[in-house]
This record gives structure tokens, C-alpha cells and sequence, in this order.
């Protein structure tokens, strides 16, 4: 693929994404919204209990099978890759969920003490018997570039996701409310994916397709495995030494700000783990598409965070109520957080793309056990949930250096070159949290003038200071917008 072309189905990608993005997010947050309004905080709770073991399992559910397919190069790829992948995930999906029925469910309801995880596990967990044959089709679709009919996917079954999840919440299931609302995406998208690939497993299994998919998705389930559970070690803490309200009130502050940091670099990161797979032999443009995506990365993520930063307060109080109070703090520093964690969020991606899964899988493993775990622990023990958010900030400034060392030694992006990519966004966005800062005591309006304020203050010096990168981006939505 030429690289003009190569760039136009970056930023039509880019574009479909964040139409997604904006459209899930905004519904998500919208149910969100009503379903704490309804429900309290030791649910949400209890819900995320269940979800750091499930998520567990979630992890080796492909065995890293989907990733495999997208990295290999298209003289490399084979018919039998696809079909071996699909059953082989089946098959393994079959038995990790009897794993989790018989084993996994009493383990986890006797470490919290909670009977009714024994029901709800189980059910939170019927999306590992969907996630293999999701993954396949979605490798299918990222490998040709299709981001569009990802975006619809994933907003057709986050949308009947959310619907479902209200109603339940209305007619009184509580707790089970959220649960549905987190099984139901994965089984409405399921028929979704074999109706946008056209793609139908066949009756097939080849050793050799195996090893050469497993060899390289093993290392990436081991990285995904060790990240997993430095992802969710704050809830797993926060459960077992404090309380399930407090792991509700952290869960809601973590999924106002990572989740939504999370699914923007997800979205981004699917597009360019493709494009840097197809570029994988040539540094300099490698070192080239990083740095841009760096800097889209701050330029979308970091005005977010500035606004919970200054109204965290005001915005847990006006939007979910007195009652989650204990989410103000965490909001606040689980910000940060995100704001450093973003610079580091695609070097990942470059090393899976060049080939290099098992350096991944060992830099995760050491920052597990000798950063994660320890810092967490010892936060969370001595300082409660403002402990545990101190530390998530600590350890994203650990991996921002961890990256920065060998982005700097594999493609030559050293620090200066990370300066270079966001000191724009990062001077637009102290500008704008300044400024509004400053300006909030005198006015003295309402929250929404404060926030149209903000976000009118960014858009403006974002297009101010980007006006020249804007140009092929809203040129390819204007020649989308023909079709």
C-alpha cells in the first residue's frame, strides 16, 4: 500500500473511531449517569469486584490469536490461520468457562465474602464463550482497515447494551442491571461481526497454523495477562481492605477518566497497530506515525482530564449526586494520572508490530511485581482510595520512562522528540484550565456555562495552533461526506 494511500485510510480510520467514540461514549456516559442515579454505590461495587476476576479469564479467552493475525504479513497468512484460530478459541473457551462455574466463582466470593458473587460471576463471565469468535472477525476487519463497520458494531451493541441495562434498572433488578449491561455488548456483536465480514468458519485445523499463531500469541496473552492484573489491582485492594462502596466510588471515578482515555487509545491503537505492522521494516517512518499519534493522543486526551481536574467537585455533585462524594478526590488525581499515562499508550503497540511480544511480556512482568503490586498495596493500606490514586500516577511515570528508553533505542524517539509532539496540546491545555480557573470566581454561572466555556476556549486554540494538520482530515470528511 502506497504511503498516500496508506495516510488516507489512517485518518478515514481516525474519523470512523471517533465518530464512534463520541457516539458510545456519550451514550455510555448518559446510562451511566441514570443508572447511578437509580443505584448505589456498593452496587457498582460489587459489579467490579466480580469484573477483576472475570477480566482475568477475559484475557485467555484467544490466546492472543487475533493479534497474531493482524501482525503477520500478507505472505505469510494463510486460509487455515483464520479457521485453526476460530476453533482453537472455541474449544479453549469452552473449558476456561467451566474453570470459572467450578472453580474461580467460590474463590472469589469467599475472598471478598460475598454470597452473591456466586450468582453474578457466572453471568458476567458468558461473554468468554462470545470473545473468541468476536476476535476473529474483528482481526479481519483491522487487517483490511474497515474501521467503519467497527464503529457500527460497537455502537449498535453498546447502545442496546445501555437500553437494556435502564430498563432493568427501572423495573428494579439493582444490581443485575449492570451486570446485562456488560454481557449483552458481547453477544449483540456477535452476529453483527459475521454479518459485516461475510466470513464462515470451515471444517478446518492445521498443526502448523497453530504453532505459527500461538508462538506469537502466547507472549502477547502473557503481556495482556500481567497488564490485566496491574490494571485492576486497585479494585482488587481496595475490595479486600476497605469496602465495596469505596471500590463503587473509585470504579465511577476510574471510568469517568480511564475508561474514556482507555477507549480513545484503544480506537487509535487499532488503527495504527496495522500500519505500524505494514511498516514494520522502515524506523523512519515508524519513528514518524509515533510522533503523530502522540500528539493526537494529547491533543484528544489531555482537555478531558483538564476539566475533571478543575471541576471535579462540581461534577461528580452536579451530574451523580451528593451520595458519590468519595469519587471527588480520586476523579481528581485518576486525571493525572491519565494525562502521563497517555504519552506512553502506543509504545506498546510498536513493539507488538515490530515483532517483539515477548519484550513486552517481560517489561510487563517486571513492572507488575516490582512496581504495580508493592505501590498499590502499600497506597491503598495506608491512605485508603486517595492512596491507591496516588499510586496509579507514580507507576504511569514509571512506564512513561520505560517506554521512552526503548522507543529511544528501537525507532530513535528519545525525549526530545516527545516534547516536540506535546507541547502543543500540553500549552493549549494549561492555557485553558488557567484561564477558566481564573475566570470561574468571577462570573459565577452555572456548571454548564463553565463547561461550554472550557471546551469553546480549547476548540478555539486547538484550531488556532493546528489549523495546517486539520487540512486532510477535514478534507477526507468532506469527500466522506460526498460518498
Amino acid at each position: 500500500m502506497e504511503k498516500t494511500a496508506l495516510n488516507q485510510s489512517i485518518v478515514r480510520g481516525f474519523i470512523w473511531n471517533f465518530i464512534s467514540l463520541a457516539i458510545h461514549r456519550s451514550f455510555d456516559f448518559i446510562i451511566k449517569l441514570v443508572l447511578a442515579r437509580i443505584l448505589f454505590p456498593e452496587q457498582f461495587g460489587i459489579v467490579a469486584m466480580a469484573a477483576v476476576f472475570t477480566s482475568f479469564i477475559q484475557v485467555f479467552t484467544n490466546l492472543g490469536f487475533g493479534a497474531a493475525i493482524v501482525q503477520k504479513k500478507e505472505s505469510e497468512l494463510r486460509d487455515e490461520h483464520f479457521h485453526t484460530a476460530f476453533w482453537s478459541g472455541i474449544v479453549w473457551a469452552i473449558f476456561l468457562y467451566t474453570i470459572v462455574f467450578f472453580i474461580v466463582t467460590p474463590i472469589v466470593s469467599n475472598f471478598y465474602n460475598e454470597p452473591i458473587l456466586l450468582s453474578i460471576i457466572p453471568v458476567l463471565s458468558l461473554g468468554i464463550l462470545s470473545s473468541p469468535i468476536n476476535a476473529i472477525q474483528k482481526a479481519i476487519l483491522t487487517r483490511n482497515l474497515e474501521f467503519k463497520k467497527i464503529a457500527l458494531i460497537n455502537n449498535m451493541a453498546g447502545i442496546f447494551s445501555g437500553i437494556l441495562a435502564l430498563v432493568l434498572a427501572y423495573l428494579g433488578f439493582g444490581v443485575w442491571a449492570l451486570v446485562f449491561n456488560s454481557v449483552a455488548t458481547f453477544v449483540v456483536a456477535m452476529p453483527l461481526y459475521f454479518k459485516f465480514t461475510n466470513w464462515k468458519p470451515k471444517s478446518i485445523w492445521d498443526r502448523k497454523a497453530f504453532n505459527d499463531i500461538f508462538g506469537f500469541g502466547v507472549f502477547t496473552t502473557g503481556t495482556n495477562l500481567l497488564g490485566n492484573l496491574a490494571g485492576n489491582l486497585d479494585y482488587l485492594f481496595i475490595g479486600k481492605i476497605l469496602s465495596s462502596s469505596l471500590v463503587g466510588a473509585y470504579s465511577l471515578a476510574m471510568m469517568i477518566t480511564a475508561q474514556f482515555q482507555t477507549n480513545l487509545i484503544t480506537l487509535i491503537n487499532q488503527i495504527m497497530y496495522p500500519v505500524f505492522g505494514k511498516l514494520q521494516d522502515d524506523k523512519t517512518s515508524l519513528k514518524k506515525y509515533y510522533a503523530t499519534v502522540t500528539m493526537y493522543n494529547s491533543l484528544l486526551v489531555f482537555p478531558f482530564m483538564g476539566f475533571f481536574i478543575v471541576f471535579n467537585e462540581t461534577f461528580i455533585t452536579v451530574f451523580f449526586g451528593d451520595k458519590w462524594s468519595m469519587a471527588v478526590i480520586p476523579l481528581m488525581l485518576l486525571a493525572v494520572s491519565q494525562l502521563v499515562s497517555t504519552l506512553s499508550s502506543t509504545f506498546p503497540v510498536v513493539l507488538r508490530s515490530i515483532g517483539k511480544p515477548k519484550l513486552e511480556m517481560k517489561i510487563q512482568f517486571i513492572v507488575t511485581f516490582f512496581i504495580d503490586i508493592p505501590l498499590v498495596y502499600f497506597g491503598t493500606h495506608i491512605y485508603g482510595v486517595i492512596g491507591t490514586s496516588i499510586a496509579i500516577i507514580i507507576i504511569n511515570i514509571f512506564n512513561l520512562f520505560i517506554a521512552q528508553y526503548y522507543t529511544g533505542k528501537l525507532i530513535d524517539f528519545g525525549y526530545s522528540n516527545l516534547m516536540k509532539s506535546i507541547y502543543k496540546p500540553t500549552l493549549i491545555t494549561f492555557t485553558t484550565i488557567l484561564f477558566t480557573y481564573l475566570l470561574i470566581p468571577v462570573l459565577n454561572v452555572p456548571f454548564y456555562i463553565n463547561f461550554s466555556i472550557y471546551f469553546i476556549l480549547y476548540s478555539g486554540l486547538f484550531f488556532l495552533f493546528f489549523k495546517k494538520e486539520m487540512s486532510p482530515i477535514i478534507s477526507t470528511i468532506k469527500a466522506m461526506a460526498k460518498k
